[in-house]
């Protein structure tokens, strides 16, 4: 298979699919900053702040040992879908619990049940979005993979957006579940899709464990990367500040997704490579990133035009994102070159390195957001995402140039 070029057609194809995504996105924050006050908007992100790492964790990584296994062996399709089937079936019950757990760091954590509802239909959606996706790309369905990752965001955004119609004075609870509610109603209709392409699955005992638990490990740091600031933030900031941030960078977050568009399109050409023909890694990386430089070169110029517009979407209350956002605009930069990197390490297995880089990164994340509010104040919070942004590219670069990963790409 030739990698010859991320084709432009092809690019834009995904890009328009997926820019539905970060539309969807937008419209969630704007129609929670319209429906929740500021100090429940900083309620409902301490509700969801742990759910992104618990739902990596649910699972056990089977859906990314499907996509690897399904790439390699798409005659075995049905049996991959199973396994991560048997784990998502397996492990949910442990990871409510743990949710539930600990909420209890909360003052206002809520009661029992709802808390467990929360869980319970949250995780599920997230495992069966996840499935249909990674089947979808492993089997060349880029597009198909497109339609399920924006489904997922846009089926959330019509629940709260009937919410905010229909229930006046909705609080942080009834918008968390209800995004959930529409998340799983798109799920399910993505999983009857999956089985209607490639078959029922063939429920067995789960596959490649060991492979599996590695991209769980994985999965739940670069989770922790993206999530753990604002749960550490939400017991040390209050409610109005934690809504600030999140806010903000849940915008930012939002322009990674083109750079995912390039490396999603390439996640089972580096697992072909890696196995069939480790010496066209490196030629791959570099036409990766050139497309990744580009693309993130354009974001930051996109976002700095239109991040003074942010006081007037979202309302006055978060007028101070602005300079937030300006601010933090290297990061998309610094993230695209870790995409490069750690897909690199992907390729060839290298999953102990990618492990010991996250729990760096997961670390870094959480501690970087400590020693920024005590020692500058929550208002340069934009530095610590750019002090650990830059950890990670360094560290992704750093390991591909390690001598052992060099012999592994030239054997």
């Amino acid at each position: 298979m030739s990698h010859k070029s991320l084709s432009f057609v092809g690019f834009t194809g995904s890009l328009a699919t997926l820019m539905l995504g970060p539309v969807a996105q937008f419209g969630t924050l704007i129609v929670l900053s319209r429906t929740l006050s500021i100090t429940q908007m900083g309620a409902y992100f301490t509700l969801t702040a742990l759910l992104p790492m618990l739902g990596a964790v649910a699972g056990l990584g089977g859906h990314e040992a499907a996509l690897r296994g399904i790439a390699r062996s798409p005659h075995e399709t049905r049996e991959w879908m199973g396994s991560a089937l048997a784990l998502s079936v397996l492990t949910l019950p442990a990871v409510v619990g743990l949710y539930v757990g600990l909420m209890q760091l909360f003052p206002d954590h809520g009661a029992l049940g709802p808390l467990m509802s929360l869980a319970v239909i949250e995780l599920t959606a997230q495992r069966g979005l996840a499935i249909a996706e990674s089947v979808a790309l492993a089997r060349g369905e880029v597009h198909r993979a497109d339609l399920v990752r924006t489904g997922g965001a846009m089926s959330r955004l019509a629940a709260l957006a009937l919410t905010w119609a229909l229930l006046q004075g909705a609080d942080a609870w009834i918008c968390a579940l209800a995004g959930a509610g529409g998340a799983l109603c798109f799920a399910s209709l993505a999983m009857a899709w999956c089985f209607a392409r490639h078959g029922t699955p063939l429920l067995c005992w789960p596959r490649d464990i060991r492979g599996s638990l590695y991209f769980t490990v994985n999965a739940t740091l670069r989770a922790c990367q993206n999530s753990a600031d604002r749960f550490v933030l939400a017991l040390l900031l209050p409610p109005a500040a934690l809504a600030l941030y999140s806010v903000a960078t849940r915008a930012l977050q939002v322009t990674f997704i083109p750079l995912q568009i390039v490396s999603r399109r390439y996640i089972p050409r580096y697992f072909e490579y890696g196995h069939h023909a480790p010496e066209k890694l490196p030629r791959l990386a570099r036409h990766v990133l050139q497309w990744m430089t580009l693309v993130a070169l354009l974001e930051i110029a996109l976002l700095w035009a239109l991040v003074p517009l942010s006081d007037e979407i979202f309302g006055p209350d978060y007028a101070p994102i602005i300079t937030f956002l300006r601010a933090a605009s290297p990061v998309v930069l610094l993230t695209g070159l870790f995409y490069v990197g750690s897909d690199m390490l992907n390729g060839v297995d290298r999953q102990r390195a990618r492990i010991t880089m996250n729990i760096i990164l997961a670390f870094a994340q959480a501690g970087a957001m400590v020693a920024v509010v005590q020692c500058l104040g929550p208002d340069t919070l934009w530095a610590g995402l750019i002090a650990v942004a830059g950890l990670g590219a360094g560290l992704a670069w750093g390991l591909v140039a390690w001598p052992r990963f060099a012999l592994a790409v030239r054997a």
